[in-house]
C-alpha cells in the first residue's frame, strides 16, 4: 500500500505543553481512548472478559469524539485484548468478542463517517486471528494504527533500515486484513530509548518522507511536557514537510534569509532579543536592491519591520540584525518568524518560552534528606522529574514544605510543580504565594483548587493536581505517572512561593518553576469540586460517614486512602452550577472479590447515578451527570453494603465537562 497518488495527512495526538502545530501547520487533532478500565479476557471456553460499564465507556468515547473534528481518526488503545500468535485460542476468541462489543458501543455514539482504528492491533497473528481482525475491519474499524516509534539514539543507516522494514511489514500485514483501508502509523518525535531527548530535524524529516511514499498518513504522538531548544529541529522539519505536502512550500526567490536564533531557537516572552539575519544571493547573477520585511506570529514584533537589502553579487551575502520583541500576548510553544524578500517568503521556527523567576534563587525546606537539598528544585535541570535526575527531598516531616525566595515581589502568572519520579508522589498539597517567609497553610481543609487569601499579602491554594492536567499520557488517564509539571494558574504578586504537603512528608520535587504574568488577581475557577478527594489531610473531613470509616494506608497514590468497613458509607456535599455536566471519577479497591461498592452522586436535580467498584486491585469508577435548572449543590457518596470486609476509596474528582 502506498501513499503516492493520495493526499497524505498528518494528525496531532501530542500533549506537549503549548505546542502549536495544529494552528501553525494546519495539522488536524486526532483522538485516542486509553484503557482506563484494564480490559482483559480469560482463557476459557465461555466468554469471560473484564469489561467497562457501557455508560462509562460511551461517556468517555463521547468526550474524546467531541475534542476532535468529525473527519479525524479516533484510536482505541486497548492493549490488554490484543491477540497475537502467542495468545491461547480461547482467550483470543474472547478478545475478539470483546472487540466486537466495544466497536458496537463506540459506533453508537460517534459520527458514522468518523475514522476508527485500534492501536498496534495488526501484528504477529495466526491465520485465524487475521480472519477475525478482517471481520473487525468490516464491523467498525476503518484504518490501521501500527506503532512506528524510533528505538534508537540516532538514525544511522542500520536504524533507518530497521525502521523502514517494520513499516513495510506492517503495511504488508494490513493488506492481508483490509487492503482498501488506510494505514496511519503512530510516530513519536523523540528517541524511544528511555529518555526525553527529541529527534534531530534531519532524522524526523527522513521518516516523514518515507511515510509519505508508503502510507496515507501518520499520527504524531507525544507526552505532556514543555518544548525546549531540542524541539526546534523536529518542529521546523514538520513545518517544512507540511508546507511542501499541502502546496504551501516557501517561495525563496533569488535570495535566501537565515535567522540565527539564540539557544538554537528560543525566544522569551516579555523580552527583546537581537536576532542576526543573513541574506544570500543564491543565483549566478547580481540582484538589485530588495526590501526585506521581518514579522512574527501574534505578539511578536521586529524592529525595524522593513529595511533595504543592497544589490548583491552572485553568491554574496549581507547581514543585519532584527530586534525581535516577544509580548506577553504571544503564545507559548512553537511560533513562526517570517522574512519577505521581494516576492520571496521564508519562514523559521522559534520556541517561545516564559522566563523562570525561580531559577537559581535561594531555596529552603523543612529538612533535608541526605544530599537532596532545596536548591536542586530550582537548578534548571531535571525539569521533567525523570528518574536518575536531581531532586530536592525533605525528611518525613509533618506538613513538610519547600520554599523559594524570588528576591522581591514579582507578578506571577503560573507556578509549575514537578514531583520527582520514583519518589513519594506529590498529590494533595498546598501552594502559598506570600510576602512573608513564614506563611503556612491553614490547619483545617479548605476548598480545593481556588486561591484563598488568609491574610493581607498571603494567598493559599489547596491543590488537587489532576485538575490541572487535561491530557492523557501513556494510558494513565489519571496523570498519576505523568512526566509533565502541574501548572497552576496564579495571577498574584508575591516574593515567596512555598509548596507544603497536606499530610506528612517526605516531599520530593524534581523542579518548581515560577512563570511571570500580569497581576490580574486569582485566575483559577473552582473546577475541582471535591475537597480532600485524595484523603491526604490524613483525616476524613469534610466527608461524613455512617458506620465504620477511617483514613489510612495503603493508598492508590500518596500516603492515605479512605477505608470503609462492613455496611458503611461516606458522602460529601459539593457546590455545582445549574444546567452543567460533570464527570465523577474515583478509584476503589475491595478486600474480597465477592463484595461490591458503589461510587455515585445524588441530589443534583436528577436520578441518583452510580458506578460499581468490583476489583480487589484499584478499579476506576466514572460517570457523568447533568445538574438541574436551579441546582447549586450535589452529594457525592461511596457505599459499601457487604456484611464483611473493607472497601477503599482514593483520588475522587468531580470536574466540569460541559454545559
Amino acid at each position: 500500500m502506498s501513499g503516492t497518488g493520495s493526499a497524505f495527512r498528518l494528525f496531532d495526538n501530542t500533549a506537549y505543553t503549548d505546542v502549536n502545530v495544529q494552528r501553525n501547520e494546519g495539522i488536524a487533532a486526532s483522538g485516542v481512548v486509553y484503557d482506563s478500565w484494564s480490559i482483559s479476557c480469560a482463557n476459557t471456553t465461555a466468554f469471560s472478559c473484564k469489561m467497562p460499564p457501557k455508560s462509562d465507556y460511551q461517556a468517555k468515547i463521547r468526550f474524546i469524539a467531541a475534542s476532535v473534528p468529525a473527519s479525524s481518526p479516533i484510536t482505541l488503545d486497548f492493549e490488554g485484548i490484543d491477540a497475537t500468535a502467542g495468545t491461547p485460542a480461547e482467550q483470543a476468541t474472547n478478545d475478539f468478542q470483546a472487540w466486537q462489543t466495544l466497536l458496537q458501543w463506540t459506533r453508537e455514539v460517534i459520527p458514522a463517517s468518523q475514522p476508527l482504528g485500534a492501536y498496534d492491533y495488526d501484528w504477529s497473528m495466526t491465520p485465524a486471528e487475521i480472519g477475525q481482525n478482517a471481520e473487525l475491519h468490516q464491523e467498525g474499524l476503518t484504518f490501521f494504527a501500527p506503532s512506528l516509534y524510533t528505538y534508537s539514539t540516532d538514525l544511522n543507516a542500520a536504524d533507518l533500515a530497521a525502521w523502514t522494514t517494520r513499516l513495510d511489514e506492517a503495511v504488508a500485514n494490513d493488506q492481508q486484513i483490509a487492503p482498501d483501508q488506510p494505514v496511519y502509523p503512530y510516530i513519536w518525535p523523540q528517541w524511544d530509548h528511555g529518555s526525553d531527548a527529541f529527534m534531530d530535524g534531519a532524522s524526523w524529516a527522513e521518516e516523514l518522507d518515507y511515510l509519505k511514499a508508503h502510507v496515507q498518513g501518520a499520527i504524531i504522538w507525544g507526552g505532556g511536557h514543555d518544548l525546549g531548544s531540542d524541539s526546534c529541529g523536529w518542529v521546523d522539519a514538520t513545518r517544512t514537510f507540511t508546507a511542501a505536502t499541502t502546496g504551501r512550500a516557501t517561495d525563496s526567490g533569488p535570495l535566501t534569509a537565515a535567522f540565527q536564533l539564540p539557544g538554537t531557537c528560543l525566544l522569551t516572552r516579555g523580552q527583546t532579543t537581537s536576532v542576526p539575519l543573513t541574506v544570500t544571493n543564491t543565483t549566478t547573477s547580481t540582484t538589485g536592491p530588495t526590501t526585506l520585511g521581518v514579522s512574527g506570529s501574534q505578539g511578536i514584533v521586529a524592529v525595524p519591520a522593513q529595511r533595504t537589502v543592497p544589490a548583491l553579487a552572485a553568491g554574496a551575502s549581507w547581514s543585519t540584525t532584527a530586534q525581535v520583541h516577544v509580548g506577553w500576548d504571544a503564545s507559548l510553544g512553537d511560533t513562526v518568524l517570517t522574512a519577505r524578500l521581494g516576492a520571496g517568503v521564508q519562514h523559521s521556527t522559534a520556541i517561545v518560552q516564559d522566563p523562570d523567576l525561580a531559577l537559581g534563587k535561594p531555596a529552603t525546606q523543612s529538612s533535608t534528606d541526605g544530599n537532596d537539598t532545596a536548591d536542586l528544585a530550582v537548578n534548571g535541570g531535571n525539569d521533567e522529574g525523570l528518574a536518575g535526575g536531581s531532586f530536592s527531598e525533605t525528611g518525613a516531616d509533618p506538613q513538610a514544605w519547600w520554599q523559594v525566595d524570588l528576591g522581591h515581589d514579582q507578578h506571577i502568572g503560573a507556578i509549575a510543580v514537578t514531583g520527582a519520579s520514583g519518589q513519594p508522589s506529590v498529590k494533595n498539597y498546598y501552594v502559598i504565594v506570600s510576602d512573608n517567609p513564614d506563611a503556612t497553610a491553614p490547619t483545617t481543609p479548605i476548598p480545593p483548587n481556588q486561591w484563598l487569601q488568609t491574610r493581607p499579602g498571603t494567598w493559599v491554594m489547596s491543590v488537587y493536581h489532576s485538575t490541572f492536567h487535561t491530557v492523557e499520557y501513556k494510558g494513565d488517564t489519571t496523570m498519576r505517572g505523568a512526566s509533565g509539571p502541574t501548572v497552576i494558574p496564579t495571577g498574584l504578586a508575591g516574593r515567596y512561593v512555598k509548596v507544603q504537603l497536606a499530610g506528612a512528608g517526605p516531599l520530593a520535587l524534581g523542579q518548581v518553576q515560577v512563570r511571570p504574568g500580569t497581576p490580574d488577581g486569582p485566575l483559577i475557577e473552582d473546577t475541582q469540586r471535591v475537597a480532600n478527594g485524595g484523603f491526604e489531610t490524613g483525616s476524613l473531613a469534610p466527608w461524613t460517614a455512617s458506620g465504620t470509616a477511617s483514613v489510612a494506608a495503603p493508598a492508590l497514590a500518596g500516603s492515605f486512602a479512605l477505608q470503609l468497613g462492613a455496611n458503611s458509607s461516606t458522602e460529601q456535599v459539593i457546590t455545582v452550577k445549574p444546567d452543567t455536566t460533570y464527570t465523577l471519577s474515583g478509584f476503589g479497591e475491595l478486600s474480597d472479590a465477592a463484595d461490591q461498592a458503589v461510587l455515585g452522586v445524588k441530589g443534583y436535580g436528577g436520578t441518583p447515578a452510580s458506578a460499581a467498584i468490583t476489583g480487589t486491585t484499584w478499579d476506576q469508577g466514572t460517570l457523568t451527570f447533568t445538574t438541574g435548572h436551579h441546582t447549586t449543590h450535589a452529594v457525592v457518596f461511596y457505599n459499601h453494603t457487604a456484611a464483611t470486609g473493607t472497601a477503599s476509596l482514593d483520588d475522587v474528582t468531580v470536574t466540569e465537562t460541559g454545559h
